[in-house]
């Protein structure tokens, strides 16, 4: 017997913006966002692809965190990710194309693109 209920039988679908929200810190050019697939039955579940024009790490600026968990694939270029550890430290590290990081709720954190020549995207899966 197969059963099928709400979970098994229902999607969501999202498509394609031609626009999306800009993201700026200081004056600096950060991110657009692109808003993908979103759902009521699942309010806290937040897909984004984030284009990634900040090329300067000495401009970044840190988010203050988010209450949520994160998972971040790099699809496009080489991104560096800076977030402050539990004790406060500013650690970095550089993410190429397939690679993926996972971010713990509230931990400061930002990304930058390194080549400037090339152009830098992730996606971004925030969810309880």
């Amino acid at each position: 017997v197969i059963r099928r209920g709400p979970s098994v039988t229902h999607l969501a679908i999202g498509r394609q913006r031609q626009m999306g929200r800009r993201d700026s810190r200081n004056g600096e050019h950060y991110y657009t966002y692109h808003h993908l697939v979103t759902t009521s039955e699942e309010p806290s579940l937040m897909a984004l692809r984030l284009d990634v024009h900040c090329h300067d790490p000495q401009k970044i600026t840190l988010n203050e965190g988010h209450g949520s968990k994160e998972l971040v694939y790099v699809t496009k270029g080489t991104v560096q990710v800076q977030w402050t550890n539990k004790e406060g430290t500013l650690r970095e590290s550089v993410l190429n194309e397939g690679d993926s990081i996972f971010v713990w709720p509230n931990t400061p954190h930002s990304f930058t693109a390194l080549n400037a020549e090339s152009p830098a995207e992730i996606i971004a899966v925030n969810y309880d």
